[in-house]
């Protein structure tokens, strides 16, 4: 079995604000049109075989992971709240949660203080919001400053602060989308695991498959703060563990990538 773990805002789907060409709509709030995908990527999407499984990896909520609409209905497998929420068929695997809060309990003393830096925080735009109760989430016009602030006043081995655009986030150590991979490739035992991501919210996960797909302004932060490691590999090009996608509908590229390996596969 191939387990197909891709990143959604970005890599597969995008904002209305967003100009993709021909597209279709696939999540709405109320009457208002919030995400696209195009319409190569929701046609292709519907074409990938039994033996190759696709399982959403997000950083968003469970209740906003909901709204989305995917070709052929929801996948069996979805991880969220950056791969602290396994949902099977929907549903939440209570167990994979506890063993989420058990992880975040190393760093709550951390979280908490983290908490009031960030309500503290002049440029804040948004009350600050736990997600899943799992970690911390706001809004910022200076979010580069605030995660600074936060990086440098705890502990980093048992948080870590993200900015994405104005978005500010601060996670517990160990709460990441490649710990929750290799969570569900124990769970699931893949034969080969490819993955897709756009942000640095998505390295750990493209670390731990087997092959990663990525825009090149991800390969580009990779090369200034990647491992020496990482830069050998991705001079490699399509040779190596990542495959960099340039100039193109990120989304279109990556199922087409998929295609192929399931083409490939059956010619073996």
């Amino acid at each position: 079995m191939i387990l197909f773990a891709s990143d959604l805002d970005n890599t597969l789907i995008y904002s209305y604000k967003r100009e993709i060409g021909k597209k279709v709509l696939v999540e709405t709030m109320g009457e208002k049109e919030l995400s696209f995908m195009t319409e190569n990527t929701w046609r292709l999407l519907k074409e990938l075989p039994p033996h190759m499984m696709f399982v959403p990896v997000s950083t968003r909520s469970e209740e906003q992971y909901k709204r989305i609409c995917f070709p052929g209905g929801q996948p069996e497998y979805a991880l969220v709240c950056n791969g602290g929420i396994l949902l099977h068929k929907g549903e939440r695997d209570r167990a994979w949660y506890e063993s989420s809060l058990n992880i975040k309990k190393q760093g709550i003393l951390e979280l908490e203080q983290g908490k009031r830096i960030m309500e503290g925080h002049i440029h804040r735009k948004l009350d600050v919001r736990e997600v899943g109760d799992l970690f911390l989430f706001t809004k910022s016009s200076e979010p580069e400053q605030l995660a600074g602030e936060l990086s440098e006043r705890l502990d980093g081995k048992k948080v870590k602060a993200f900015t994405n655009g104005e978005k500010v986030y601060l996670l517990p150590a160990g709460l990441d989308k490649g710990t929750g991979l290799k969570r569900l490739k124990e769970k699931l035992k893949p034969d080969l695991t490819v993955c897709a991501g756009d942000s640095e919210f998505d390295l750990p996960m493209l670390r731990e498959g087997d092959k990663g797909i990525m825009p090149s302004c991800l390969s580009s932060f990779i090369f200034q703060k990647g491992t020496e490691e990482e830069k050998t590999d991705m001079a490699l090009g399509e040779n190596g563990k990542y495959l960099i996608v340039r100039d193109s509908i990120f989304s279109d590229k990556v199922i087409e990538y998929l295609l192929y390996v399931k083409d490939s596969q059956g010619k073996k």
